[in-house]
Parts: C-alpha cells; sequence; structure tokens
C-alpha cells in the first residue's frame, strides 16, 4: 500500500493505529515520523473502527521503572523495571542507557529467553555499571524492551525515569 492508501484506511477504520504506522514503516519512514502520523490523524477523530484491531496482532507491552533513587541504583548495581504484557513474552532484550549530553551511553543490558509465559505482570531486574553514575546526583535513564509474543510478532516498549 501507498502512504496515502495507508492513511486513508486508517481514517477509514479498515486498519488500526499499529497497522498505519507498521504500514508505514515498511514504506521507508521513520519510526518516529510514523509515529507522529498517527498521533496527528489522531485515531479518536479518524473513527479507528474497533473490527481493525482484529488485524492487529501485536502484543500490547508496557514496561515502568521502579527504582526511583539513584543512589539504589548505584548500590545495587541494577535497574529495577516491571513489565505488563496481553499475551506471552519471549525472546525478551532489555538495553538501559543514560541520558547525557552527548546521547544516551549504554549502561546495561539483560536477556530473558521466555519472560512471561502467559499474559501478566513480571518485575524484573536489569544490571547496570555504576561507573557512569559516579559523581552525579541525579540521572535521567531509558529502558528499552525488544520481544517476541508466541507467534512471534515483535513487542517493542520503553519508557524513562529521573532517578534522583
Amino acid at each position: 500500500m501507498s502512504r496515502q492508501e495507508l492513511v486513508s484506511a486508517f481514517l477509514e477504520g479498515r486498519i488500526s493505529r499499529r497497522t498505519l504506522i507498521r504500514g508505514l514503516i515498511a514504506g521507508g519512514i521513520s519510526t518516529g515520523a510514523a509515529v507522529s502520523y498517527a498521533q496527528l490523524l489522531r485515531p479518536e477523530h479518524a473513527l479507528a473502527a474497533p473490527r481493525a484491531a482484529a488485524n492487529d496482532h501485536y502484543p500490547m507491552v508496557n514496561v515502568t521503572i521502579t527504582t526511583t533513587s539513584l543512589a539504589d541504583a548505584k548500590s545495587n548495581s541494577r535497574i529495577v523495571v516491571s513489565v505488563t504484557c496481553t499475551e506471552e513474552l519471549k525472546a525478551t532484550f532489555f538495553r538501559v542507557f543514560l541520558n547525557t549530553a552527548g546521547g544516551g551511553v549504554p549502561i546495561g543490558q539483560r536477556s530473558i529467553a521466555s519472560f512471561l509465559t502467559v499474559a501478566g505482570t513480571r518485575q524484573v531486574a536489569i544490571p547496570i555499571d555504576r561507573a557512569p553514575l559516579v559523581g552525579r546526583t541525579s540521572a535521567l535513564v531509558y529502558v528499552h524492551l525488544q520481544g517476541q509474543d508466541d507467534e512471534s510478532y515483535p513487542a517493542l516498549a520503553s519508557n524513562r525515569r529521573l532517578l534522583s
């Protein structure tokens, strides 16, 4: 489908927001631009019909950083996150980044083959390198999750938190 056909299908409620984003990315649009398109079209005004959700195979996944204290992150050498998913989540890879003036600096990662066997919520600790945190009184950290559901559809989520 062309970009215009995708937008028209979305506005008519024949495809979901995720299908719109996926199609735009497949057509060469950057992820940020595709999400912006979907946001600007605002599904509630675009009349994206609930029937489009039947074609939407991507699991809904949310990641929340539960670590609130920079001192806790430093002393335990980890960031704890809570993940909620609407279905099984496997082949899950977590990355933790520290926001700096030069961009995101990777400070931790963790891979879990079978993270959730059914829909639900689970907490996980991601080990981090404390060295980039030394001397800081606060730190803006980002956690990115990449995984798959039981049918190998991708699951993506990210979040950020200011640790003080």
